[in-house]
């Protein structure tokens, strides 16, 4: 018993076509009446300023920080920290910090 041959005509155009896999369906688009999401304002006109070390540094910064927190009897925070490193580096190199960083 043999096998009788495939012919051309019985092939369908859905065998003969490589295989895709579906399309995503497309994003849904989303009206331009919708909020943004929230931000602080104090943030609003505002970049940030970061870089990586060892987390030796980061524990000695939070360490004294702390202290001087306890000290002064107000928090002061990482941000207040590198506002006075940069001060003191745009100083050191003479220029004249921006305003913003004077506050």
């Amino acid at each position: 018993m043999s096998k009788s041959p495939v012919r051309l005509a019985d092939l369908t155009m859905d065998r003969l076509t490589t295989r895709r896999p579906p399309e995503p369906p497309p994003a849904p688009e989303q009206p331009s009446g919708l909020p943004r999401p929230y931000q602080q304002p104090s943030r609003k006109k505002a970049t940030m300023i970061a870089g990586y070390f060892a987390p030796n540094v980061s524990f000695t910064l939070h360490e004294a920080l702390a202290k001087l927190s306890r000290e002064q009897s107000r928090r002061v925070t990482v941000q207040d920290a590198i506002g006075e490193g940069l001060r003191l580096f745009f100083e050191k190199h003479g220029i004249t910090p921006p305003e913003e960083l004077m506050s």
